[in-house]
């Protein structure tokens, strides 16, 4: 029987309690969740930074919904969060919560970025000095 809906239906359908069509509708209902959670991110943001919704939900679009750095999207329950460069305010892109945090920790020092980048191929498996 259906936890949801109280109907019967054959066996247990994906190890769940829930007939197929209330998962259908719990999936829905999760997605409208979803949704809604991004919408109010976008207005706190659109109004902090003082664009529209409109133009952040188009920078998001433009970048597929993804990390602009990793290319990824979000794991569940987090969203790409609006990074801005802290000297000008100008708004560069949409950056997984990792990435973000790598760029802060950073300090946006492209010098920085750039010795790290050197360290990480000076030790690589198959650099010279480990041959």
């Amino acid at each position: 029987m259906c936890f949801r809906c109280k109907s019967f239906f054959a066996g247990i359908w994906k190890g769940s309690c829930v007939c197929p069509a209330c998962e259908d509708l719990e999936r829905s209902e999760e997605q409208q969740r979803k949704n809604a959670k991004r919408e109010s991110y976008l207005r706190a943001v659109a109004q902090k930074v003082g664009e529209s919704i409109d133009y952040l939900r188009e920078k998001l679009e433009a970048q597929g919904g993804l990390c602009f750095i990793c290319r990824k999207p979000p794991p569940d329950k987090r969203h790409l969060a609006l990074d801005h460069d802290h000297e000008t305010d100008q708004i560069r892109g949409y950056l997984c919560w990792n990435c973000n945090l790598g760029l802060g920790h950073f300090k946006d020092n492209e010098e920085l970025l750039q010795r790290a980048i050197e360290y990480l191929r000076a030790f690589r498996k198959d650099a010279e000095c480990f041959k």
